[in-house]
């Protein structure tokens, strides 16, 4: 039952770390490369896309992180992680710096916040595997809990 559970996991990470990475692209190179290649009239179009994406990162996070997070690793690091990342996504229209507009930079740290916090889950998911893989192999000892792998 956990190995298909630990597969589903961390299948979804690496899904979330790719739509993250994929976000960034989108937001921060992809006018860019509109700009540059003659198609800036497609960047309103573009545009429209950033709700999949923060919808799909949000949904994919909250089926992820906080199953691993109660069942597994009990680490709160990725859920913060992954809040701080929705969150300057969410504001990277509304916080200018000295009348500059930062969407570009805060687009590129809330996709790297959320890739680090799949990222970090992947990690912790693989060591606590490792604890309870350990504690199996040894019959004579009680099978560790989250709260038994070492932090």
């Amino acid at each position: 039952m956990f190995h298909n559970w630990t597969e589903r996991i961390h299948k979804s990470d690496r899904t979330a770390i790719l739509l993250a990475v994929a976000c960034f692209v989108h937001c921060v190179a992809g006018p860019l490369l509109l700009a540059v290649a003659g198609f800036a009239g497609l960047i309103g179009t573009s545009e429209k896309l950033e709700p999949l994406f923060l919808s799909g990162s949000l949904v994919l996070g909250l089926t992820n992180l906080i199953p691993s997070y109660r069942h597994r690793h009990r680490r709160i690091s990725c859920l913060l992680l992954f809040a701080i990342g929705i969150a300057t996504l969410g504001l990277r229209h509304h916080v200018p710096l000295n009348g500059v507009p930062t969407e570009a930079l805060m687009t590129a740290a809330g996709a790297f916040l959320m890739a680090g916090a799949h990222t970090l889950n992947l990690r912790h998911n693989r060591h606590c595997a490792c604890c309870e893989a350990a504690a199996s192999d040894s019959e004579s000892r009680e099978r560790p809990g989250p709260a038994a792998c070492s932090r």
